[in-house]
């Protein structure tokens, strides 16, 4: 027979499940926010989204390797830096 206990502890992990579920959807809308489609609201699946992504950091990897190599910009590992410093710090700072 089921007790309260039991029914409470599958209703805190469904809450957590949802919690989480809630989170990789945000994190996958705001990545789809960034990326640049034809048409701009094109529907796009997760999947495609990832795809996307990774294509996307490529070409923005190569314009910051042209620009070091032409312009004398910050050298590409320093950019990652702190890119990931940023990233970092304001992640922590949103929990």
């Amino acid at each position: 027979m089921d007790s309260f206990s039991d029914r409470h502890d599958f209703s805190l992990v469904d809450s957590r499940e949802r919690q989480r579920q809630r989170s990789v959807n945000q994190a996958f809308a705001e990545l789809r926010y960034i990326l640049p489609t034809h048409p701009p609201d094109k529907k796009l699946s997760k999947h495609e989204i990832l795809r996307l992504s990774i294509k996307y950091i490529h070409i923005l990897e190569t314009i910051l390797k042209y620009q070091e190599e032409v312009e004398g910009r910050l050298p590409v590992s320093n950019i990652s830096h702190i890119c990931t410093a940023t990233t970092t710090s304001s992640s922590s700072k949103s929990k």
